[in-house]
């Protein structure tokens, strides 16, 4: 049931007059209004002013200043403002600002094609980029609070707007959530108050973006892999190069802020993606050499894509070949008289990387082979035919193992696991290190190294525990 305003028709703030309701809100609630000839869209907070101090308003009191500052300079990309109350007056009741009539972006979106709404979120990313380098994080990106205004793309309603001369702890409290619901970022979820907004901000243009272009009304939860049909941008719209915009929004929507792109970043990529849609235009006449030279152009972003591709790959291989060339001393470790040789072979590592957890199996028989391990086993032989009268065994297995996730992230982790024939493997040290990194940069390697040297440091205290077990076994 739609949402009832609790402001009137014809009541007045600063001369404005309220005429037709826009868009109610909990907080607050948005109007079209007049004053003389001019007509505007005016926001006006539900909760009063004089009713003590309170996050609405005080949030509120930012965006007014704010959105006065940025108009006075003209700041291009943003919604300016009309008319505002003044936060210093303490004999206004409500808090109140007006802006000029403009478009919501949903209302516009279909009647453009595909380059058409690309464009649109590469003109907000670009006013993003703009913004993150005055220190100014907006926090509210949906596709409500953009807006075509004077034939451009805009940035409206700042209500959740950061600036880093402020003290955002100081406002919200460590259990809040911010963000546009359904858009908003992992961190603005279990962190609101000391997160960086501007990494949420593109975490939500790519979510903005998957629904401009699909046409649908909100996005998938969490971070977006393209592999996955009910993600996959051609599973909604129809487009030829739509591959490379779902590798974007993947790497946009990744977990971590740190592995997400700047908005900078996402408005040259989205500006290259336009860029190369304008080869795509009809042949006027040109023959067969002009046929010939527009497939030349047209198939470089495929050529592009699928030589990054095999780079990545060869980076992958370069890392796996160097984690398996650390299993060197493990493999001379594990030479013991009495016990069979060693073995080293590829494993089926399984890891569940979160941001509180990382649990590692080594030798499970599930999964692709994305590791190596050095295992050394002791055995008895059978006592008996009877029931619990089977071979006992105790095996010990050293090794790594990787992840690679579609956008290039490589998560490698290394383990010693204890598997008994009574007993399901066992970790040796829960708190196992785990590395993350972009495949083929300098945080790879000095994982790499990092990580095979708790690998060697932890072999010790492993053969001590299989030792242990060894002697139980009698």
């Amino acid at each position: 049931m739609p949402r009832q305003p609790q402001r009137r028709a014809g009541e007045q703030f600063g001369g404005w007059t309220l005429r037709e309701p826009i868009k109610p809100g909990s907080n607050a609630e948005v109007w079209q209004a007049e004053r003389g000839n001019d007509v505007g869209a005016l926001k006006v907070m539900n909760r009063r002013r004089d009713r003590g101090d309170n996050e609405p308003n005080r949030r509120f009191d930012r965006e007014t200043r704010l959105q006065r500052q940025l108009t006075a300079e003209r700041f291009p990309g943003i919604l300016p403002i009309l008319d505002a109350f003044d936060p210093g007056d303490s004999s206004v009741q409500r808090a109140w600002i007006v802006t000029p009539l403009a478009k919501p972006m949903p209302k516009v979106m279909p009647s453009l094609t595909v380059g058409e709404r690309v464009a649109a979120i590469e003109e907000i990313a670009s006013t993003l980029a703009r913004l993150h380098s005055r220190g100014i994080t907006h926090r509210d990106i949906k596709p409500d609070n953009l807006f075509r205004y004077q034939e451009r793309w805009v940035i409206g309603d700042f209500g959740l707007v950061q600036t880093d001369d402020e003290d955002e702890e100081s406002i919200t409290e460590a259990s809040a959530v911010l963000g546009p619901r359904f858009f908003m970022a992992h961190e603005m979820v279990t962190a609101a108050a000391t997160a960086d907004g501007a990494p949420a901000d593109v975490f939500s243009l790519a979510k903005t973006l998957w629904v401009v272009l699909t046409g649908q009304n909100y996005p998938p939860p969490g971070p977006q892999q393209p592999h996955e049909p009910l993600v996959q941008l051609a599973t909604y719209v129809e487009h030829p190069r739509l591959g490379t915009l779902d590798l974007l929004i993947a790497r946009a929507t990744a977990l971590s802020p740190a592995d997400r792109p700047t908005a900078r970043e996402v408005a040259g990529e989205l500006s290259s993606w336009g860029s190369e849609l304008a080869f795509v235009t009809p042949v006027q006449h040109g023959g067969l050499e002009a046929v010939r030279a527009r497939l030349a152009r047209s198939t470089q972003p495929g050529l592009q894509l699928q030589a990054a591709q095999q780079d990545l790959e060869q980076h992958v291989q370069r890392t796996f070949d160097t984690l398996s060339a650390a299993l060197a001393p493990i493999h001379q470790a594990y030479l013991i008289p009495g016990l069979p040789p060693p073995v080293t072979e590829r494993t089926r590592l399984i890891t569940d990387v979160t941001a509180l957890h990382n649990l590692v199996l080594i030798g499970r028989e599930q999964g692709e082979p994305t590791g190596m391990r050095v295992r050394i086993t002791h055995s008895l032989p059978r006592r008996s035919n009877f029931l619990g009268g089977g071979e006992r065994w105790v095996s010990l297995s050293s090794g790594f193992g990787m992840r690679r996730e579609i956008n290039g992230t490589l998560y490698l982790t290394v383990g010693h696991v204890i598997t008994r024939y009574d007993r399901s493997p066992r970790l040796l040290d829960p708190a196992v290190p785990y590395r993350s990194g972009p495949a083929g940069s300098a945080s790879v390697a000095h994982a790499c190294r990092d990580l095979t040297n708790s690998l060697v440091v932890g072999i010790e205290p492993a053969l001590a525990v299989f030792l242990e077990h060894v002697e139980n076994l009698g």
